[in-house]
């Protein structure tokens, strides 16, 4: 087994555990680490992608595979579709799209996003699914509030076609807007992408980054900024 010894919960659960185990994390005592295998600085930003990176090393060395072969691989991966994917620029502000779709998803992006960039950023945000939004508003809203990102756009909730559901159709973007504002945030609702989209082209000459999350159609806007 190998695992986030990072994570409290599970730490504890690898432990109680007979199962051979390697643990991985980006401090010591976990076995692997990144002064372990002397990778000490990752194209992708977060300490999310970190440990993601910590966790394919570990697999790596269980196949055999020498460690300056697994640093070579990984200093060298320049991320995936819409995992802090940058898209090029729109002005002097680089465009960032991330399918994050849930709080701590949300929460390690946006992190990664200010350690990267600095505070000036715009951060657009698309909530997926009415259901997912109803059952964890309180953990987005909490989000949003301790970020250190304070401008946000947040369009419409998107949902997948066929997987509507009636009851859960009381809960609106616009809740999150209400619920999340205040103090120093500036949080704008959007009906919809078109809106979302003439918001963000009006905003970005003020900022080094606009951040596109979320795992329906706002990757689009992200594309159309780059392309014009």
């Amino acid at each position: 087994m190998i695992y986030n010894a990072g994570d409290v919960a599970v730490d504890k659960l690898a432990k109680a555990s007979a199962v051979r185990s390697i643990s991985f994390a980006l401090r010591p005592p976990a076995t692997m680490t990144p002064q372990s295998i002397d990778l000490h600085s990752l194209p992708m930003p977060g300490d999310y992608n970190r440990e993601n990176a910590l966790a394919a090393a570990a697999v790596a060395q269980v196949l055999g595979i020498a460690n300056s072969t697994i640093v070579t691989a990984l200093t060298g991966f320049r991320g995936s579709w819409r995992r802090f994917e940058r898209l090029g620029k729109a002005g002097k502000a680089q465009i960032i799209s991330d399918y994050a779709h849930h709080p701590a998803a949300l929460r390690a992006v946006t992190d990664a996003a200010v350690k990267e960039f600095g505070p000036k950023i715009l951060a657009v945000f698309q909530p997926h699914q009415h259901n997912r939004t109803k059952k964890l508003f309180g953990d987005f809203v909490r989000v949003i509030k301790d970020s250190p990102i304070k401008d946000w756009v947040i369009p419409e909730i998107f949902d997948v076609k066929g997987r509507e559901r009636s009851p859960d159709q009381n809960v609106s973007s616009a809740d999150l807007v209400k619920a999340a504002s205040g103090g120093i945030k500036h949080i704008q609702y959007a009906s919809g992408l078109l809106e979302a989209e003439k918001i963000i082209r009006r905003a970005i000459p003020d900022y080094d980054a606009v951040i596109l999350m979320g795992a329906g159609d706002i990757y689009k806007i992200a594309e159309n900024l780059v392309n014009d």
